[in-house]
């Protein structure tokens, strides 16, 4: 064999590879029955939210890792860093738009949801807004899902335990974002339908970013709340801890969901220890085991969603095919389904029954409060 013929040979040994391999994916859809489903993750993976980040792909890695073999080669997670940046959510959207059969959506938070849950109305693609608190993305819409335990169900939680307590002046300081708004709005109306709206005596709201919280720290050194909620995000969160208990304010510090976060905890340098906080109920005791033997740490903020998230949409899938119509309709019939985050069926709302549970931080990370 001449040198020409020996490459006119190999070329087309490996132009037939490639056919074989290009059709591969199709002949295995035709086979299982499975049309392949390609999801777009855009979450913070780097910035101050990086820690949700982190998170949340972890719980989608380990989620995609347990599917069945045959579902797991037809679902196809991307994933693209927003650095929880709302126009470069949107930026990110309009680009994975442009990737062939993109069916859904993962975003962390509500601001990202909010950004992109029009367009995803509008494409037909499913958005599921993981750990999001604002009723508008998922309430009314046709694609857009929310999972996340509901601020009313979060709020009636943290104000029995308010009430029980008997704290007399309360404070609420919360993050410039739709969903912490959100949070600390359902707070208000819980406390006002026990008739202690008088209690609240102290509200401030801070760019999700802000880290110097001295002026309002003066202002609460005047007002002396018994009780301050925190709904901060990460980046936040510590610098309050810290500058507040170097005040020396005896006011209890509570938390609203984001002090379920390690890097956080650590980050206060103890300011953080020993408080108490409403958030998701814990995820079921498979999911930490498997997430803690897997990555060493116990599962942070919205980890269960993201896995949960994941599991539905693939099952939805796989029962229903790649056509959104039908998932949208699966995942809008979902009962007694038993995940990473409990035990709970579709709302109606395209949300789900999520509960709230009230836990405490520790040194070894997160316990029940009771």
């Amino acid at each position: 064999m001449n040198r020409t013929s020996y490459f006119v040979s190999v070329s087309l040994l490996v132009l037939g590879i490639a056919a074989v391999f290009g059709f591969l994916p199709q002949c295995l859809a035709q086979s299982t029955g499975i049309q392949p489903y390609r999801i777009g993750v855009i979450i913070p993976l780097s910035g101050s939210q990086a820690s949700w980040g982190k998170y949340a792909r972890q719980g989608i890695d380990l989620a995609h890792s347990r599917l069945p073999e045959d579902l797991r080669r037809h679902v196809e997670v991307i994933y693209e860093d927003d650095q929880f940046e709302s126009k470069k959510t949107v930026s990110i959207y309009h680009r994975l738009s442009s990737t062939p059969g993109i069916n859904a959506v993962f975003v962390l938070g509500s601001p990202p949801a909010n950004a992109i849950g029009p367009l995803c109305e509008k494409d037909g693609r499913i958005l599921m807004a993981i750990g999001a608190s604002d009723a508008s993305i998922a309430v009314g819409k046709e694609y857009s899902f929310i999972h996340w335990v509901t601020p009313p169900v979060l709020a009636e939680t943290l104000v029995g335990e308010l009430a029980q307590r008997d704290f007399k002046k309360i404070a609420l300081i919360v993050s410039e974002a739709t969903g912490a708004i959100a949070d600390a709005d359902a707070v208000k109306e819980s406390l006002k339908a026990r008739s202690l709206e008088s209690r609240l005596v102290f509200y401030d709201t801070f760019p999700k970013e802000e880290t110097d919280f001295r002026t309002t720290i003066a202002m609460l050194r005047q007002k002396k709340p018994d009780a301050v909620v925190l709904v901060l995000f990460p980046g936040s969160l510590a610098p309050f801890a810290m500058q507040y208990r170097a005040a020396g304010l005896t006011g209890e510090l509570i938390g609203m969901e984001t002090f379920e976060d390690e890097s956080e905890i650590k980050a206060a340098q103890g300011a953080l220890n020993n408080t108490w906080y409403v958030n998701a109920s814990d995820p079921s005791a498979e999911f930490v085991a498997e997430y803690k033997k897997r990555y060493g740490e116990h599962p942070g903020w919205a980890a269960g969603n993201a896995y949960d998230s994941l599991m539905l949409l693939a099952q939805a899938a796989r029962a229903s095919g790649s056509g959104n119509i039908k998932v949208r309709d699966y995942l809008r019939a979902v009962k007694g389904y038993s995940g990473a985050a409990g035990n709970y069926s579709a709302s109606g709302d395209n949300r789900f029954t999520l509960p709230a549970a009230l836990k405490r931080v520790k040194n070894h990370g997160f316990e029940p409060l009771r």
